[in-house]
């Protein structure tokens, strides 16, 4: 499998890179819902405020756009990962298909023969 896996190491790096990425939004919504709690508890000295947004409507309002924004990252990050694992892994079965059809096709007719006299033998026993 291995073998096959180089021809692809770029769509692996990019697969994986996208799966890191999804992971990492994913993660982000209970961070927001640890800043919101901090904006709502501390007000004017949330970490936020410590950033220069004073105004707690102001941070909230800016929490509400970051969620969307990381939502929004997190899909498309999911999508990205879904389809290039999955084209991924169709193309190495592919290939995998080509080549088992090409080594039976260079095999020769006495293997065949010699498989279905045996296969007879043990079946009429």
């Amino acid at each position: 499998m291995l073998q096959y896996g180089r021809v692809y190491r770029a769509q692996i790096w990019r697969a994986t890179i996208c799966s890191i990425l999804n992971k990492f939004f994913d993660l982000a919504p209970p961070v927001l819902i640890g800043i919101a709690v901090d904006v709502v508890v501390q007000q004017q000295n949330s970490l936020l405020a410590k950033l220069g947004i004073t105004n707690v409507f102001g941070q909230l309002v800016i929490l509400s756009l970051l969620t969307v924004v990381i939502w929004i990252l997190e899909s498309a990050f999911e999508y990205a990962y879904a389809r290039l694992w999955r084209t991924l892994a169709q193309t190495i079965q592919h290939d995998l298909r080509l080549d088992a059809y090409r080594h039976i096709q260079e095999l020769e007719l006495e293997y065949f023969e010699d498989s279905q006299y045996r296969r007879i033998a043990v079946n009429s026993q």
